[in-house]
């Protein structure tokens, strides 16, 4: 499933007249980079959540012939549904696949796909792909990279199964935005809003249900949800 419904504010004015999603890096759309990307990793088969501009992502893959996969549409109307809600929402175009791949189109990495699949494990209910942390917001995890919270570094707030005294022994980690995730997991959003964040979802079942960090500390990503990081990653795509 690729994330490609927000209203990339932090990308304005481009996204004033189009999706994020179709905001070029390289050249190159984003939406294709990723679909292009992952489709030489071996997955032929997609679910692409859409809103604002959501008729121009329909032309756009329409135009390209879906670049030779099966893509399947999740429209999120009449507002966007964020992370959680947008994995729900996509339930039913997501059942039967056991395991699926999410993956925020704004993210820009050299992911290895089949390293990632050979350390996900089946009896958890996710794996996040982790990288060294470099922003405030962290997930935190033990020794075994089993999670445990989410910690604001700036305000000091932490959220999660996190004890008193354990937050000083606890690994803290950024989350790049790419997981595999269990369907079991579909069933499990029923009781939440119509719009909430895959954040808070991991952060309330990892009480109760194993999910891991896959820390892939040699990973190159950038995040591209600003106008500064575009600039960072058409940089970096200038010069390999």
């Amino acid at each position: 499933m690729i994330f490609a419904a927000g209203l990339g504010t932090r990308l304005r004015p481009l996204t004033d007249s189009m999706p994020k999603a179709l905001v070029k890096v390289g050249g190159v759309p984003m939406l294709e980079r990723v679909i292009l990307s992952l489709k030489a990793s071996g997955i032929d088969s997609f679910v692409v959540n859409v809103h604002h501009y959501a008729d121009m992502i329909e032309s756009f893959l329409e135009e390209n012939n879906n670049f030779g996969v099966k893509i399947d549409i999740s429209r999120e109307e009449p507002q966007a549904l964020e992370t959680g809600g947008g994995i729900r929402k996509a339930a039913p175009l997501l059942r039967g696949s056991g395991r699926f791949l999410v993956y925020n189109v704004d993210i820009l990495s050299d992911l290895n796909l089949k390293r990632l699949k050979e350390s996900d494990s089946s009896d958890s209910l996710a794996s996040l792909v982790l990288a060294p942390a470099r922003d405030p917001r962290r997930l935190l995890f033990d020794s075994s990279l089993r999670l445990k919270g989410w910690t604001d570094t700036r305000s000091g707030e932490v959220r999660g199964d996190v004890q008193g005294g354990e937050l000083p022994s606890l690994l803290q980690y950024s989350f790049t935005g790419i997981h595999i995730l269990s369907e079991k997991a579909l069933d499990m959003m029923d009781s939440y809003p119509k719009a909430f964040s895959i954040r808070d979802f991991y952060l309330d079942a990892a009480k109760d249900h194993l999910i891991r960090g896959v820390l892939m500390d040699d990973l190159r990503y950038i995040d591209i949800g600003s106008i500064e990081s575009l600039e960072r990653a058409n940089a970096a795509l200038a010069c390999p």
